[in-house]
């Protein structure tokens, strides 16, 4: 196996995790009833717009998702339900932490998208922190507000 072939290899694997974290990302934001458009999906899976309009099948879903939407009800992202969103895609990480930990790969690679799980996953709480401490931020201006 050439040097290239590894690069290749590794390069496939990163499109197919991306791939199924904008996925997982548009499905979640559906059970929330958030808005699906390119910026929210992008914000959310923090993977840049321009790999969403050029991927065609998240791309042919986000336009779906939009047609799709009977009344044009469109409900903002709060910062609860990016709280579950995130929540959600940290329970799907440690599932796929366990998996990879069972799957017993002899060659290591599993060690290696562990590793990148376990970053990502403490990304996410990081930001499910940040996030709560910006709900507390701006319930504390809501209370203000309404006390005068």
């Amino acid at each position: 196996m050439a040097k290239t072939d590894k690069i290749i290899e590794s390069a496939k694997n990163k499109s197919t995790e991306t791939l199924e974290k904008v996925l997982s990302v548009i499905e979640a934001l559906k059970l929330t009833d958030a808005t699906i458009n390119f910026s929210t999906v992008s914000k959310v899976s923090g993977v840049a717009r321009s790999y969403l309009y050029r991927n065609p099948v998240i791309r042919q879903m986000i336009i779906q998702s939009r047609e799709n939407d009977p009344f044009g009800k469109r409900t903002k992202i709060t910062s609860d339900s990016l709280v579950g969103i995130l929540q959600a895609e940290i329970k799907r990480l440690e599932a796929e932490k366990l998996r990879l930990q069972n799957e017993g790969d002899d060659n290591g690679s599993w060690r290696r998208r562990y590793e990148r799980e376990i970053e990502k996953n403490t990304e996410l709480r990081e930001k499910n922190t940040e996030l709560r401490k910006v709900i507390a931020a701006l319930r504390k201006q809501l209370e203000t507000a309404y006390e005068y």
